[in-house]
């Protein structure tokens, strides 16, 4: 099994990640450009996904989401958390960022999941950068 994070912007903006079209002789500063302020281009949250080999335990894996409770409200918090598929947890905290102690709750979450299987498998969880 492999654990990875990535950070997610919640704020796609013109900086990077857009597709510009250039159509004849326009200029990039004439073209359309999302507008943001610096506060929204630095929000992020944090997406911690398992994956493994096995085609029965992958659907199983748990992916958690980590936001900060600034830019998740409870009522949309509740609101989500009504149409994830069940192998999907929406944490709200301080940050949006993951440290030790989100992946501690990761890994209490895959050791729920695997429980059942563990008289028949023997997982093996690397990192990809672990302090």
């Amino acid at each position: 099994m492999n654990l990875d994070e990535t950070a997610v912007p919640l704020e796609f903006t013109h900086v990077r990640g857009n597709l510009i079209h250039r159509s004849g002789g326009q200029k990039i500063k004439d073209l359309p450009k999302q507008k943001a302020s610096r506060s929204a281009v630095r929000c992020f949250f944090t997406h911690v996904a398992i994956i493994c080999d096995d085609p029965a335990l992958q659907p199983l894996l748990p992916q958690v989401l980590f936001f900060s409770s600034r830019h998740l409200s409870w009522q949309v918090w509740s609101e989500l958390q009504a149409s994830l598929p069940p192998n999907v947890f929406l944490r709200r905290q301080v940050s949006g960022w993951s440290n030790t102690e989100q992946h501690k709750v990761v890994l209490k979450i895959l050791c729920l999941v695997l429980e059942p299987y563990l008289a028949t498998r023997q997982p093996i969880i690397a990192f990809d950068a672990p302090p």
